[in-house]
């Protein structure tokens, strides 16, 4: 299976977001006022996009790995959601289909969108994925994910999972964190594998981006002018 997967698995982290995004998953605390749900096959053909608070979601793409095919992108609900997080609101999307393999089966797919900020006092600083991945016997469950700037430059490399045919474990969230920008490439994959004697499954995939604000030019004058102080103030001392 690890020959398969594009997205390398990585190190997993250890951060604080972590355990919170692990309390959301677990609580279902999800805002679902004004929630708007489409198909992906509907984003693809129609070059759709989904508008959650300050991002816009947009460029969707979907490609299947399998033979026989696996689910169609029509039986692919997108949702828009918010959730409360740790420094202010969080906006994003979820995925939502018939992702399970029995044994014998595979489901490999790969979903690419990118993330825009539409205020400009704002830059997109990390990026928090979720799911319930579970898996039976000899059954696994990977969500790999490679996050991009629009220079084609990794800015992050999560994975959640579900793996009781080797490890009996299973990993719920995952958050990167990088320097700020104004639009991301998402290239997610989804592998699942019932084995010989097993099930893989996963009912949802959440995505969450959240951002800081940009510093004003006076404040980043006012800035500039104290370190300048400080190297006058350092080279006098020097020189006395």
């Amino acid at each position: 299976m690890e020959a398969q997967m594009k997205v390398s698995k990585g190190k997993l982290k250890t951060r604080g977001l972590i355990v919170w995004m692990m309390g959301l998953v677990l609580m279902g605390i999800v805002s679902t006022a004004s929630a708007v749900t489409v198909t992906l096959e509907t984003l693809i053909q129609t070059d759709g996009s989904l508008q959650v608070g300050d991002k816009l979601f947009h460029d969707f793409s979907y490609e299947d790995y399998n033979d026989p095919a696996g689910p169609a992108a029509d039986m692919i609900n997108v949702t828009t959601q918010q959730v409360a997080g740790p420094n202010g609101l969080l906006n994003g999307l979820e995925f939502h289909g018939p992702f399970v393999a029995r044994s014998g089966e595979t489901q490999y797919i790969a979903i690419g969108y990118s993330v825009t900020v539409t205020d400009p006092n704002y830059l997109i600083t990390d990026i928090h994925l979720a799911g319930n991945p579970s898996a039976i016997g000899t059954g696994s469950v990977y969500v790999g994910e490679v996050v991009e700037d629009i220079n084609g430059n990794v800015l992050s490399d999560l994975l959640i999972y579900a793996d009781n045919a080797q490890n009996p474990t299973q990993v719920l969230s995952d958050s990167g964190v990088f320097s700020g920008v104004s639009e991301i490439r998402v290239f997610k994959e989804v592998f699942l594998e019932g084995g010989s004697n097993g099930l893989g499954f996963l009912s949802f995939v959440d995505q969450y981006v959240s951002q800081e604000r940009v510093p004003e030019p006076a404040s980043l004058l006012l800035l500039g002018m104290g370190f300048l102080g400080m190297g006058v103030w350092r080279g006098r001392a020097m020189k006395g």
